[in-house]
C-alpha cells in the first residue's frame, strides 16, 4: 500500500482502436472520449494504440518520437517505431508502428476472416506498450487496458516484469467492453509470446476450453476490473451472459465495477445539430415536429399527425434483438406508425427489413449503410427509439435518443436498464424484461397509449432531455476508482 496518494494520478490508457484514428465499434468511442474528459479535470493522460495502415495520416499527421523498440517475439525480435499525434486535445497520444503487424487492410481481420497471427500481433503491441512507458522515464500510477487485445499487459506485469522496479507502484485496470469477444488462441502461442507453459491451466491461468484466452488473462491478472454498466457487471457473472467466464468473473467480484459510458454531447447536441432543420429544445415541440417532417420527407414517407415514428440505428446482429422484431413487426405495423431503420450487418436482418419495406412501402424505410446525417435525423425526428437487445453492455443509442427527446423502447438489460427509467412519475422510456416478442408488444402498446396523452408524453421527453450523459460523469467515476485502487482498497493477489 502506498503511504501517500497523489490527487491527480498519472494515467496510461491503452486501446486497440481510438477515435478519431480508427474505429470498428464502441471501444474506439470510449478510448477517444474518456481520456480527454479525464484530462479536463487536470489529470495527465497518455493514450497508446497501434499505428494501423488505415489511420489517415494526412488528416491526423504523425511524427516520430523516441527511440525504436525491439520486442522479442517467437525466436526473433520485431522492431516498432513510436509516433506521436496531437489529434486528441490535452492528451499525449502515442502510436506503435510495426508495418508487418499493423500495415494491413483491417484491424483484426480481412474480409471477415480473423488474422491467423492476432495472438502475436497483440502480444507485440502489449510488450511494446510497456517498453514505451519505460522509455518515457516516469512510471504511471495506472495503466488502463481495454478488451482482449490488451489482456496480456497485466499478465506480463505479473510475470516477465514482476521484478522490474520501474513498475513497482503501477496498478492496472482492465475494462471488459463485451465479454463475448475473448481473444482465444491455440496453446502453443504461449511460447511465441514468451509466457511460461505453467500459465496454461484452468485455475488461475489462461486456459479456456482448451485454448488460451487473452481476455481471461486481463480479468485474472489486473488489479481492478471494470465494465461498461453496473447491470452488465452483474449479468456477466451469470451463465446466461458470461460466455463461459462467469466463474472467473465471480472469483473477482470484489474487484469488479460497472461504469457507464457517456456520449459526445457536442456531436450530439439537439440545440445545435447542423443535420436538423432547426433546434430541438426541452419544453418546445416545434423543433421536434420540424425534424420529424424533414425525416419522413427524406425517407419518402407521408407525415400524418398522431402517427408516431419509430427509429432504429444499429448494427444488424442477433445481439440487437432483431429476431424479436421479426415476430412482432407485423402486429406493430397494423398500427398507424412509421418505422425508419438504418444499419448494416448480417444478411438475414437486412433481408428482413427489405421485405418489410416492400410489404409496407408507406410505413417502412430501410437503408443498409452507415450514414451519419441520416443517423442524426433519425435521433432528432423520431418519437420512439427501438432497442430490443438480447444483451447490451452499455448502449449509446438510448442516451443519444433521450437527449434528443426521442423516447426509448428497450429491453431491460445491461446499460439499457441503468440509463432508462420506467417508473410512474420518473419515466424516461419504456422497458420490457423477458426476451420474448409478446413482452416487446406489450411494452409497445403501453407506449402507444402514452403517446396519445400529449402532456404525459411531453413530460417523459423533458425528463430524458434533462439527463447528463456526458463523458465527464464517467471520467469522475473512473478517477474515483483509480484513487481507491492506489490507496490499496483493491488488494489483488496474483493468480
Amino acid at each position: 500500500m502506498r503511504s501517500a496518494v497523489k490527487s491527480s494520478p498519472r494515467i496510461v490508457f491503452v486501446s486497440s482502436e481510438v477515435v478519431p484514428f480508427v474505429k470498428t465499434g464502441g471501444l474506439a468511442d470510449v478510448a477517444g472520449s474518456l481520456p480527454p474528459a479525464m484530462a479536463r479535470f487536470g489529470h495527465e493522460v497518455t493514450v497508446i494504440l497501434p499505428a494501423y495502415r488505415s489511420v489517415d495520416r494526412k488528416r491526423h499527421p504523425l511524427s516520430p518520437r523516441g527511440a525504436a523498440l525491439d520486442i522479442p517475439i517467437g525466436k526473433g525480435v520485431k522492431r516498432g517505431n513510436i509516433l506521436a499525434s496531437d489529434a486528441i486535445p490535452d492528451v499525449s497520444v502515442r502510436l506503435i508502428d510495426q508495418p508487418e503487424f499493423f500495415g494491413r487492410e483491417g484491424l483484426y481481420d480481412a474480409g471477415g476472416r480473423e488474422y491467423a497471427d492476432n495472438a502475436v500481433r497483440f502480444s507485440f503491441f502489449s510488450r511494446a506498450v510497456l517498453e514505451l512507458i519505460k522509455q518515457a522515464g516516469t512510471p504511471p500510477d495506472v495503466i488502463h487496458c481495454n478488451d482482449w487485445q490488451t489482456g496480456l499487459i497485466p499478465v506480463y506485469l505479473r510475470t516477465l516484469y514482476r521484478q522490474d522496479p520501474f513498475f513497482r507502484k503501477t496498478r492496472t485496470v482492465f475494462t471488459v467492453h463485451n465479454v463475448a469477444y475473448q481473444g482465444c488462441f491455440p496453446p502453443e502461442v504461449l511460447r511465441d509470446v514468451h509466457l511460461p507453459d505453467r500459465l496454461f491451466v484452468t485455475e488461475g491461468g489462461l486456459e479456456y476450453y482448451g485454448r488460451v484466452s487473452y481476455l481471461k488473462g486481463g480479468i485474472l491478472f489486473s488489479d481492478l476490473i471494470t465494465t461498461v454498466s453496473p447491470t452488465y457487471s452483474r449479468e456477466i457473472q451469470t451463465e446466461e451472459y458470461g460466455y463461459g467466464l462467469e466463474g472467473v468473473l465471480k472469483s473477482r467480484s470484489a474487484d469488479l465495477r460497472g461504469v457507464l459510458n457517456g456520449i459526445d454531447v457536442q456531436e450530439w447536441d439537439p440545440a445545435e445539430d447542423p443535420h436538423l432543420p432547426g433546434p430541438i429544445r426541452s419544453g418546445s415541440e416545434g423543433g421536434k415536429e420540424r425534424a420529424k417532417r424533414a425525416l419522413l420527407e427524406a425517407c419518402g414517407l407521408e407525415y400524418r399527425e398522431g402517427a408516431p415514428a419509430l427509429g432504429v440505428v444499429s448494427r444488424l446482429a442477433i445481439q440487437k434483438g432483431f429476431d424479436l422484431l421479426e415476430g412482432a413487426a407485423p402486429r406493430m405495423l397494423d398500427e398507424e406508425i412509421r418505422l425508419i431503420v438504418l444499419g448494416q450487418g448480417e444478411k438475414r436482418y437486412a433481408d428482413f427489413f427489405r421485405r418489410l419495406m416492400r410489404k409496407y412501402p408507406d410505413k417502412v424505410y430501410f437503408k443498409q449503410a452507415f450514414n451519419n446525417r441520416l443517423a442524426h435525423m433519425i435521433y432528432g425526428g423520431c418519437d420512439l427509439f427501438l432497442m430490443p437487445s438480447r444483451y447490451e453492455p452499455c448502449g449509446l443509442g438510448q442516451m443519444i435518443a433521450m437527449r434528443y427527446g426521442t423516447v426509448p423502447l428497450a429491453r431491460r438489460t445491461g446499460g439499457l436498464a441503468d440509463t432508462i427509467r420506467d417508473e410512474d412519475g420518473k419515466r424516461t422510456g419504456y422497458l420490457f424484461r423477458g426476451y420474448h416478442q409478446d413482452e416487446l408488444l406489450e411494452a409497445f402498446y403501453r407506449v402507444l397509449k402514452a403517446y396519445n396523452h400529449r402532456e404525459e408524453w411531453r413530460e417523459i421527453m423533458r425528463r430524458g432531455m434533462s439527463g447528463d450523459y456526458s463523458w465527464e460523469v464517467s471520467a469522475l467515476r473512473y478517477i474515483g476508482l483509480y484513487l481507491r485502487l492506489l490507496k490499496g482498497e483493491f488488494p489483488h493477489r496474483s493468480p
